[in-house]
């Protein structure tokens, strides 16, 4: 309110979409916490072709409570498919992680074998790619935010034009 006031309204609008985005994740955390106490984490990828990039989600599940979100945007990807993405990002990304899961949920079965990928890393780690239930919300959360950060990584400009597309196109449908 205190940007509106000042007639900052590009600010105002960005903390109004935050508060909007936090609002709808509060629902679908309270599920999340009543999950097992186990160590997890979701992944999701999501691609924006437009721009050659893949926006990723990891949700750091710890004793059933989500307690950290990391993105992160790849770029050059084109000529990638989304499980070779997945498969180099769990390379690069659990190789140097300090806290490993147990089990790792993802959207697409890994090309890496959870048995080579658990040599690589040191540690015996499960993957799951869950169709129903709650480890699949899990997913669908982080998915959820990788389109949120993409839409939020597009620069003021570009995102002020597709809103005027998506008005002219409605207002060629009436």
């Amino acid at each position: 309110k205190e940007a509106s006031r000042k007639k900052e309204y590009e600010s105002a609008g960005k903390w109004r979409d935050r508060i909007h985005a936090l609002a709808a994740l509060e629902p679908t955390q309270q599920s999340i916490t009543q999950q097992k106490k186990l160590s997890q984490d979701a992944i999701s990828f999501v691609r924006d072709d437009e721009h050659d990039q893949v926006a990723v989600t990891l949700l750091k599940i710890r004793k059933g409570n989500v307690i950290e979100k990391f993105q992160f945007m790849l770029s050059h990807t084109q000529y990638d498919t989304l499980p070779d993405i997945e498969a180099s990002f769990l390379s690069q990304y659990y190789s140097h992680a300090p806290d490993l899961p147990r089990e790792i949920i993802l959207p697409y079965i890994p090309s890496i074998p959870d048995s080579a990928f658990s040599a690589m890393v040191g540690s015996t780690i499960a993957f799951s790619v869950p169709t129903k239930g709650k480890k699949r919300k899990l997913l669908a959360l982080a998915e959820k935010n990788a389109h949120e950060y993409l839409k939020q990584s597009r620069p003021d400009w570009e995102q002020q034009q597709h809103k005027r597309n998506d008005r002219i196109e409605a207002l060629k449908e009436l």
